[in-house]
Parts: C-alpha cells; sequence; structure tokens
C-alpha cells in the first residue's frame, strides 16, 4: 500500500487493509513521498512500520523482509 496525506481518510484503502487483514494477505506500506507527510491507514495495525519507496526496499519487501 502506498501511502499519502490522505491515506488515512480514503475508504477504499481502509477496506483493503481490512480485507488482507481478513485472508491474512502479507502487506506493506510505502511512503509515497519523502517530501509530503505520510499517513497511516486508519485500519493498519499500529505495528505496520511505513518504508520508505526505494527499489532496494521494495525488493526486500516483496521478498517478504518485514
Amino acid at each position: 500500500m502506498i501511502c499519502g496525506e490522505y491515506t488515512d481518510i480514503t475508504s477504499g484503502v481502509n477496506e483493503e487493509i481490512s480485507i488482507a487483514q481478513e485472508e491474512d494477505i502479507p502487506y506493506f506500506l510505502l511512503r509515497g513521498r519523502s517530501d509530503k507527510i505520510c499517513k497511516r491507514p486508519k485500519n493498519a495495525k499500529s505495528t505496520d512500520k511505513i518504508y520508505d519507496w526505494t527499489w532496494d526496499n521494495l525488493e526486500k519487501l516483496i521478498g517478504g523482509a518485514r
């Protein structure tokens, strides 16, 4: 999930997070832009880390690193 300024109030994003949690589907949060505020989706767990958007991070996260 790519996070941005309004991620916390976007219903579709929060629904996707809820579905992933219910179905036990792994997901991760990426900071969409480094120069803007990045808000955690309301339905994300408080323990879900928001990772910086880098190709290196993306490769690791897709590979299962959390």
